[in-house]
């Protein structure tokens, strides 16, 4: 009976998981503000704006890209090389963290954005943030700049 009773604990773990967990954006949410969250830590969160910069697409970055919200990140980079979107400007002025599951999720969806024809540059990248690019040699990777028309622009 124990066993019985900690299936059926599990199985409703799980589907709480499911309920809350993130998707990935689907084509027809283009233009969104997508935000992930764990109900249980709530300062965990990331939100994403999309924003069009002549003909470059813009996601604005808010909060913090970790494990619990690295996965938004890589999905809506991939979702822009389906979409066939030739520039990409990733604005990290209002992010206050990034870890290596972040760090992972971005050079993963901008490899997709590069195999599809485009590019990926970043932007607005605050000290803290700045510190674990360097650290990491991210930036000898991708292009970096002040602004988003800057970075837009080392995508010609």
């Amino acid at each position: 009976m124990a066993l019985a009773g900690a299936d059926e604990s599990n199985l409703a773990a799980g589907a709480e998981f499911a309920k809350h967990r993130e998707r990935a954006p689907q084509p027809s949410q283009r233009g969104y503000t997508h935000a992930t969250s764990d109900r249980n830590a709530p300062w965990m969160v990331m939100e994403v704006a999309e924003s069009r910069l002549d003909d470059a697409l813009v996601l604005a970055l808010t909060g913090r890209v970790d494990s619990g919200t690295a996965q938004t990140l890589e999905a809506r980079l991939l979702l822009a090389a389906e979409h066939g979107d030739g520039k990409v400007v990733v604005d990290f002025a209002q992010v206050q963290y990034i870890s290596s599951a972040g760090l992972r999720a971005l050079l993963a969806g901008a490899k997709q954005v590069q195999n599809s024809g485009g590019g990926v540059a970043l932007c607005g990248i605050n000290m803290n943030v700045r510190e674990v690019f360097e650290v990491s040699g991210f930036l000898t990777v991708f292009t970096a700049r002040d602004g988003r028309a800057e970075a837009a622009a080392a995508l010609a």
